[in-house]
């Protein structure tokens, strides 16, 4: 809202009013404690917040693929991974890392998963869970773990 001083008031139901002037400055802060938030970064910020660069992740992915324990081969080796957007990668990362600190491999997440489920001599539900990729997979664990925690209460 601009005022007749030409000045922009906002009002927020935690900070009662901020007055800018038509220069950018903020002048007049009323009362309230309320921290007002920055917008969230982008993906290619985080990649340079965290990693420096986009090449030192796909590195570090590479090194995740390479290994095998958590990836399936799903990988087109025409294209590689460094043509993958910058928010994939970084969930990528996240979810790799997270599984390999809890599990340690996929098929451990798979395992468990089954025992969650109470279908650990299903072969035919394993090799479905091993057709998805890592994502998936752990979303769907996380998934049943709540609604098995929800059952219990």
């Amino acid at each position: 809202m601009i005022d007749t001083r030409g000045w922009i008031v906002l009002r927020d139901p935690f900070v009662h009013a901020i007055e800018f002037c038509p220069c950018g400055a903020a002048l007049n802060v009323g009362l309230g404690s309320k921290e007002i938030k920055m917008a969230k970064l982008t993906p290619l910020q985080e990649i340079k917040e965290r990693f420096g660069s986009k090449d030192k992740l796909v590195k570090e992915l590479k090194t995740l693929f390479d290994k095998g324990e958590l990836f399936a081969e799903r990988l087109n080796p025409e294209k590689g991974i460094a043509h993958v957007a910058n928010r994939k990668l970084l969930k990528l990362y996240d979810v790799a890392n997270e599984i390999k600190e809890r599990f340690s491999t996929r098929a451990k997440l798979t395992e468990d998963l089954l025992k969650m489920l109470k279908r650990e001599k299903d072969t035919g539900l394993k090799e479905r869970f091993d057709k998805w990729g890592l994502p998936r997979l752990w979303d769907h664990y996380k998934a049943v773990a709540k609604s098995i925690t929800k059952k219990k209460d």
